[in-house]
């Protein structure tokens, strides 16, 4: 196991090479490398060893830098142990606690000490690894939903958002939502949530996390989901790419039962990775013209590149008679049933002005809530309540 040092002290170099003996493998990184600063200098750690397991930080680095060197290691390889090599004092450590640091210890440390300091950090890093192979082997049964719209404003976030909260009283803790609209994307408005992290973070560091490392950056929502929201500017989502779209995916279905991807409007890039990435595809068609004809295009479209193994679950919104289209022709028209039909309902909109989706608040059973359960029901076995409900519609 290599014991990575992150110090321009060669002194102390040799010091934990006495204290750890021959037969562990340690190696101090360049210094230069440290002058990037933490967010670039980690990454570059990380590529240069991608085994490592522990890193040594100090001494003769700035405790503030060591601080932001151990968060940003906690933050993209939460796997790796970190220990800092620092004057102990209450302040420090405190902040290295919320650092992720596994140990601190003086830099005068005798060796007895270091090499304690070692050991706990071994356990802790073989820890963090069971814990991830035990994610992986859970996984095989995940599904992949990815909601899709030819056009903006038809309620996809709205639908993504319910199904995941629906979803969310199956399956409390095993529901991850992702919102791939990476220049305006509002599932963290829809949800009321304020994140610390965003899919552009997780991008970033993509190429050495892990199952463990993506959850960090996941935000929890009191109905017991997850949710990875989409950047704060528009700039950090253009530096994704499809591929690292495609890993974050592929990591959320390694920890979670459910995943929910929203999408921005159209088959850009990144949505054709979520759907090629989807075991199914929750396709929104809006009740008008232009938007019956862009979708019969979509469904077109997705055969010609032979996006045909996921399953697809039809969803109309804002369904009403009154507008002058009927279900019967537009189910003509894109030569497909329609699976879920949502009314058009003012509290839809007031929901979204609220941050609260409806099938968080609404008790009420109406059409809206009704027709999302409904739509919910086609992924895992309804919660007996609302089945009992049901029951009880049917009897009168």
């Amino acid at each position: 196991m290599t014991v990575l040092l992150l110090t321009p002290d060669q002194e102390f170099e040799e010091r934990v090479r006495t204290a750890l003996g021959p037969a562990t493998e340690v190696e101090r990184v360049d210094p230069d490398v440290l002058e990037q600063g933490a967010r670039y200098a980690v990454p570059l750690v990380l590529e240069r060893h991608p085994d490592a397991t522990i890193v040594f930080i100090g001494p003769e680095v700035p405790a503030d830098a060591s601080l932001d060197l151990a968060y940003e290691f906690d933050l993209q390889r939460p796997d790796v142990s970190v220990v800092l090599c620092a004057p102990a004092s209450a302040d420090i450590l405190s902040e290295a606690l919320h650092a992720g640091v596994r140990d601190v210890f003086d830099p005068l440390a005798p060796y007895e000490r270091i090499l304690d300091a070692y050991k706990r950090a071994t356990e802790a890093a073989a820890r963090s690894r069971s814990r991830v192979a035990s994610d992986d082997r859970t996984s095989s049964d995940a599904r992949v939903i990815t909601v899709a719209s030819p056009k903006g404003g038809s309620g996809k976030t709205t639908v993504a958002s319910n199904l995941a909260i629906g979803l969310s009283r199956v399956a409390p803790n095993q529901v991850a939502i992702v919102d791939l609209d990476l220049q305006f994307g509002d599932i963290a408005t829809a949800l009321q949530l304020m994140p610390d992290s965003s899919i552009a973070d997780a991008a970033r560091a993509v190429s050495h996390l892990d199952t463990m490392g993506l959850k960090v950056m996941l935000t929890h929502h009191s109905n017991d989901l997850y949710a990875l929201c989409a950047p704060n500017s528009p700039v950090d989502g253009e530096r994704m790419t499809p591929t690292e779209t495609a890993r974050i995916i592929s990591l959320l279905q390694q920890s979670f039962k459910y995943v929910v991807v929203d999408t921005t409007a159209g088959l850009g890039e990144h949505t054709l990775a979520a759907l090629e990435a989807a075991t199914d595809l929750v396709l929104i068609c809006s009740m008008d013209v232009p938007g019956v004809r862009s979708f019969r295009m979509t469904l077109v479209t997705l055969d010609e590149i032979g996006l045909t193994a996921p399953q697809r679950h039809i969803v109309l919104t804002r369904a009403d008679a009154r507008v002058g289209l009927a279900v019967d022709d537009i189910e003509r028209t894109i030569g497909r049933p329609i699976d879920v039909a949502i009314p058009s309902s003012r509290s839809v909109p007031l929901s979204i002005n609220q941050g609260t989706p409806i099938l968080q608040v609404d008790q009420r059973r109406s059409p809206v809530t009704q027709a999302l359960w409904q739509l919910t029901g086609r992924f895992a076995e309804l919660p007996t309540t609302v089945g009992d409900q049901r029951r009880r519609r049917r009897r009168r």
